[in-house]
Order: structure tokens, then C-alpha cells, then sequence
């Protein structure tokens, strides 16, 4: 089935990925998180639990990928540069970009006035980069090549 025929119900008892059309659970994570992203080229499921990043494989059920670096629990996620890189967001104060590919963190942006990110986007274009945090502020960052 599509990713686009899917949706996310996160639970107590843990995250679902459900069919538009009949909410049959067609995939399950035993734990709640607090996002997930779907990366639709590779059929996987990325998402956090604590203070990691998981990358879980749909067909089997299995984790594939875990991404370390924060300190604090991971509360949002974006995909770019065609599913191979991901922002998160976390209570850390800290902002990490990883690559998916060589599973490790290529940036971290922190800023000593920011505190707990909540949500992390970015443009459509990959160049700009939101983050919210509880403060009510929101900050845009500029992505860049930090290879």
C-alpha cells in the first residue's frame, strides 16, 4: 500500500500505522514516541523514544537504524536531502542534524537563550530550517553543507 493511505495513532501501548480507509493496524512499535516521519523511498519509519532517533524497517518490524547524541528526550523530526539526512528537535536545547546514511550526527546547533526545542520543520527547499521551542520562540536557521 502507499504511504499516502496510511496514518500514525500513537498510544500508551504504543505507536500504529493504520489504513485510511478501515484503520486495520498494518504495523506496530511496542512503546509510544512523540513523532514519527515516514521515509517513503526506503518503505521505513523514523521516530524517537527517550533521548535516541530509530529508523524501523515496515516489512519486518525491525529496528534498523538507532541514532544517539541528545540529551534529552527527541520531540520532532524532519526529513531532508531526499530521505538521507534528518533534523531533530529535543529538551536538550539542542537542534542535531544526522545522516541517515552514515548513521551519525554531522551538525548540532545550540543556542544558550533556547530551551527544551519542541518542533523542528524545514522548507520545502531544504535551505531554511524552523525550530519551536516552550518558550513561545520560534528561530530559522539556515541549513548549509556541513560535510
Amino acid at each position: 500500500k502507499q504511504w499516502y493511505q496510511r496514518r500514525v495513532a500513537i498510544t500508551a501501548g504504543g505507536t500504529h500505522v493504520l489504513t485510511l480507509t478501515t484503520c486495520e493496524v498494518l504495523f506496530s512499535i511496542p512503546r509510544g514516541c512523540w513523532w514519527v516521519c515516514f521515509l517513503e523511498l526506503s518503505n521505513r519509519l523514523a521516530y524517537s523514544d527517550g533521548d535516541s532517533v530509530y529508523v524501523c524497517d515496515v516489512q519486518s518490524g525491525v529496528d534498523v537504524l538507532k541514532l544517539k547524541g541528545h540529551n534529552g528526550e527527541v520531540k520532532s523530526g524532519a526529513l531532508v536531502r531526499g530521505e538521507t539526512e534528518i533534523y531533530t528537535s529535543s529538551a536538550d536545547g539542542t537542534v542535531k542534524l544526522f545522516d541517515l546514511e552514515k548513521e551519525e550526527c554531522i551538525y548540532t546547533f545550540f543556542n544558550h537563550r533556547a530551551q527544551q526545542y519542541t518542533k523542528v520543520g524545514v522548507s520545502p527547499c531544504g535551505e531554511k530550517v524552523a525550530v519551536g521551542n516552550e518558550n513561545g520562540m520560534l528561530y530559522v536557521l539556515k541549513s548549509g553543507n556541513y560535510q
